[in-house]
């Protein structure tokens, strides 16, 4: 499963929120709800994401297993 929590982490270690991020239009709305909702985004948003923060892959998202009921 794609998760998105370390972008969240990220933001509060770099003193940002949400508020800010969409102020400063360093993302849509629309990009920031699939990344709250662990949707799909393609590598090139991925990639956008890692330049505008500067940061690596690894700090925006991670894979887990999911695991079987």
């Amino acid at each position: 499963m794609i998760d998105y929590t370390p972008f969240f982490k990220m933001l509060e270690e770099k003193n940002l929120n949400q508020y800010k991020i969409l102020k400063l239009n360093l993302v849509s709305n629309s990009l920031l709800d699939k990344l709250k909702h662990n949707q799909n985004i393609n590598l090139l948003t991925l990639e956008q994401l890692c330049i505008k923060f500067e940061c690596e892959m690894t700090d925006i998202v991670r894979f887990t297993k999911e695991t079987e009921d």
